[in-house]
């Protein structure tokens, strides 16, 4: 029941119709304004080269990435479209080699094709595919990492170690978080190689090689970003605004904490169509007397389910606030490889308990079946994520983000008469240093960091003479008043923010706004009064500050 050998051109027609599927449900959505996050990467590879590491550092990132798209930027340009086309293509590339790799290593085309095509319709891999952030990178080294597992250079052991070797440290380097992903991967293999040959010492012998040489080469690479590293470990717990999941109260029964905790679990990935529908399968096939084999897909499941486990741990333990699914989304090859194969395991096992019918075993050995096996997983996978619904409308928009700060930035540009003050909260968790900083009486900030705090409008979407904001408050906005009062000696004045909240939030600003106006203006001395105007962009919020 398997495809066995296929000719060459039949390899490359099923690998180019995956990546173009990955470019089609991708491409839509690379036209939008970019939001603050890639907002970071654009202004880190705006500048010279020479600024590339320090400004991905004070975005807590590895350099490596953005030197590369330092690069990018030089060659295609700086459209919104252009900029996301490198994850579009690198998330496109990772489809197409699972489609190759597992052909290579396997000979079952239909199980590559499966794979493929269930990371490129998968709403977290669109999502991440369409975004200017390491992610799509980090997806591609993993695909990688998990074939070079899977048994890809076997056969040639010195290139397997020195694949091994580059790729975590790759992984490392384009996002510190991979590392986990990395760890999970390998430990799930090495698992399953020593307890498929028994404990052999041959087996444990080479488990132990591959993890010195592969932890050596990471211990080399965080020695290059030590520095770096211990800044930003000892800053981990900024990453608690948004990177915790929900807490276990010792007040609550164990059964509403484990309602929480399952529920959390449950929102990180699909594990319905992935891997409980299959399973399902599996089970009903072996009570209809169908015989297979699952042992070679635990691996990818037991990678997926204690990368997540371990990423929940150390968030609700207070270690390192991990649990968001960027930090582990290198899961999602390996999530689409395991989950292809159990779905695969199933659909023949279900076709191998009709035998007793004349039709099954043509229907076996047909197209359909094969057809069948290909399209029911990725149909109940676009039916669970709510793709499929778009597909219908022929929505192929599937990524909104809800940040139009291309419209907000043309709006001020459109309405400002040079001079006119502008402060910007891009809503960075950095911002709260900054102000307890200044609370606290401490040094001023670097230039480049008070840049920073205002980097959504210092690349790609320009507005001069900026300030940074520190969050839309009372506090804030008679700081920027002051300090704007002072450059200004007219008795009209209007000042502009843009500011980085949530739609939901909108109309409580307006309310703290008009508050804020209410006892400024009776404060003010000479009558004068103060009047705010908002725009709404999606997320962001401009707002005009009139002072008469």
């Amino acid at each position: 029941m398997r495809t066995g050998r296929v000719a060459p051109w039949q390899l490359a027609l099923a690998a180019s119709a995956v990546f173009l599927v990955a470019l089609v449900l991708r491409l839509p959505s690379c036209f939008d304004s970019l939001w603050v996050d890639e907002l970071h990467t654009a202004w880190t590879i705006w500048g010279d080269f020479s600024d590339v590491p320090s400004r991905a550092r004070l975005g807590n990132q590895s350099p490596v990435y953005f030197a590369v798209m330092w690069l990018w930027h030089q060659v295609v340009g700086d459209t919104e479209v252009a900029l996301r086309l490198s994850s579009v293509l690198l998330v496109a590339c990772s489809c197409l080699l699972l489609v190759v790799g597992i052909y290579r290593l396997h000979r079952d085309l239909l199980l590559g094709l499966l794979a493929g095509g269930l990371l490129a319709v998968d709403r977290n891999s669109i999502f991440f595919g369409t975004e200017l952030r390491p992610y799509a990178a980090v997806i591609l080294l993993s695909t990688l990492l998990v074939l070079v597992c899977a048994g890809a250079l076997d056969r040639r052991r010195c290139w397997r170690a020195i694949a091994l070797v580059v790729i975590v440290a790759a992984l490392f380097w384009t996002h510190y978080t991979a590392l986990l992903v990395a760890a999970g991967v390998l430990v799930a293999f090495a698992l399953n190689q020593i307890f498929r040959q028994r404990w052999g010492s041959a087996s444990i012998a080479s488990v132990a090689v591959d993890a010195l040489l592969v932890w050596s080469a990471v211990g080399i690479a965080a020695a290059v970003e030590y520095r770096a590293i211990v800044q930003l470990w000892s800053r981990r717990g900024e990453w608690e605004a948004f990177a915790v999941p929900r807490p276990l109260n010792a007040a609550d029964s164990l059964g509403q904490n484990l309602s929480v905790f399952a529920g959390d679990i449950r929102a990180m990935w699909p594990w319905v169509p992935a891997f409980l529908v299959p399973l399902a399968l599996l089970v009903l096939a072996r009570l209809a007397g169908a015989r297979f084999r699952v042992r070679r897909w635990l691996p990818f499941v037991a990678a997926v389910v204690l990368v997540t486990l371990v990423a929940y741990g150390l968030a609700t333990l207070k270690v390192s606030a991990v649990w968001h699914r960027r930090y582990i989304v290198g899961l999602l090859p390996v999530l689409a490889w395991g989950s292809a194969g159990l779905w695969l395991a199933a659909i023949r096992g279900v076709f191998e308990s009709l035998r007793r019918w004349r039709l099954s075993g043509r229907l076996v050995s047909s197209p359909v079946a094969m057809l069948a096996a290909a399209v029911v997983p990725v149909v109940v996978l676009l039916f669970w994520q709510g793709t499929l619904g778009n597909l219908l409308r022929r929505d192929l928009h599937l990524v909104h983000r809800g940040e139009d700060w291309r419209s907000a930035v043309a709006a001020i540009d459109e309405l400002r008469i040079a001079g006119q003050p502008v402060a910007v909260d891009a809503g960075l968790i950095e911002a709260k240093r900054w102000e307890r900083s200044r609370s606290e009486g401490r040094g001023a900030e670097s230039a480049m960091f008070l840049q920073y705090l205002c980097c959504p409008v210092n690349n790609i979407y320009p507005l001069h003479e900026v300030v940074p904001l520190a969050g839309v408050s009372e506090e804030e906005l008679l700081r920027f008043w002051q300090q704007s009062a002072d450059r200004n000696s007219s008795d009209r004045e209007t000042l502009w923010i843009i500011a980085r909240v949530p739609q939901r939030r909108h109309e409580a600003v307006a309310e703290l706004l008009q508050s804020f106006a209410s006892r400024q203006s009776d404060r003010a001395a000479g009558g004068k009064r103060f009047e705010f105007t908002t725009h709404s962009f999606g997320g962001v919020l401009v707002i005009q500050w009139r002072v008469e």
